[in-house]
């Protein structure tokens, strides 16, 4: 799924200040989403 992608992407070894990724995402239909996406923090 997207969140455990999204998991493993800090689990690859040591992140430097130039190796951060940004996911940004937007819908009009937030109910759509698993729960987990919805989720604060």
């Amino acid at each position: 799924t997207l969140l455990t992608l999204l998991d493993g992407i800090s689990n690859q070894g040591s992140v430097g200040l130039r190796d951060k990724i940004v996911v940004i995402g937007a819908t009009n239909r937030p109910n759509a989403l698993d729960e987990v996406l919805r989720r604060p923090g």
